[in-house]
């Protein structure tokens, strides 16, 4: 449960400023690290889906703290709601998916 990891506490853990933990993960991975929480939180969802989990839960589980916006972001980043994902997931859809969980991760 990550819900309660916020830029500031990340940054604080990682030892640095916000303003360092925004340029170093701008640098390394080109997004803000908003953004680069949200992936993180969706790849982890994405892994969760695969389970018997409901959307409510991967959302808190996830660490967002309204379904709704978890289903927003879920579409922004996938292209997809969290229910279509699960009903319609072929091989190309897993590929695009393990694609984002890799960049992430790496």
């Amino acid at each position: 449960d990550n819900a309660g990891l916020s830029i500031e506490l990340f940054a604080k853990r990682m030892n640095i400023s916000r303003s360092m933990l925004y340029r170093k993960i701008k640098s390394v991975t080109g997004l803000t690290p908003v953004e680069f929480m949200h992936r993180v939180r969706i790849a982890y969802a994405i892994e969760l889906l695969r389970g018997d989990y409901n959307f409510s839960q991967i959302a808190y589980i996830t660490g967002f703290n309204d379904p709704k916006y978890f289903t927003k972001c879920f579409k922004r980043y996938t292209g997809m709601t969290p229910s279509d994902w699960k009903e319609k997931r072929t091989p190309k859809v897993e590929f695009i998916l393990q694609s984002l969980i890799n960049y992430i991760y790496n």
